[in-house]
């Protein structure tokens, strides 16, 4: 896929459960929406990440997206960037922006909850 100016590329882990539901919600929600997202499984797409220089392992602790202008976002930063593009979502978005002191917390709370969310789906250790 040809990579507009506009575009943001998510990496995602789509073996996870809750990844692919998170990701079908966020599809259904844009479909009559003109954004550009480029979803990218990198459970199946290593190479995909390996041409992004995004380390493996780094991507699947921590959502990775590249930006509109190339800029990796990673972890809350990049949940934030894909909500900007999302109905409903972006409100939220700029809420935690304007509220920066929720964003530390938040960030935290999103680190937890990648960090288990193999374990809260039943398949982690």
């Amino acid at each position: 896929m040809t990579i507009s100016s506009s575009t943001i590329r998510v990496f995602y882990d789509g073996a996870c459960p809750l990844c692919q539901r998170e990701v079908k919600r966020y599809q259904t929600l844009i479909s009559k929406q003109k954004e550009n997202i480029d979803w990218v499984d990198i459970s199946n797409n290593q190479d995909a990440l390996k041409a992004e220089c995004i380390n493996y392992d780094d991507a699947m602790r921590l959502i990775h997206i590249k930006d509109g202008s190339g800029v990796h976002q990673v972890g809350l930063e990049g949940m934030l960037t894909l909500w900007d593009k999302i109905p409903y979502y972006r409100v939220v978005s700029g809420l935690i922006r304007k509220l920066p002191i929720f964003y530390p917390v938040l960030a935290k709370f999103y680190e937890f909850i990648a960090k288990h969310r193999m374990t809260f789906t039943g398949r982690g250790k």
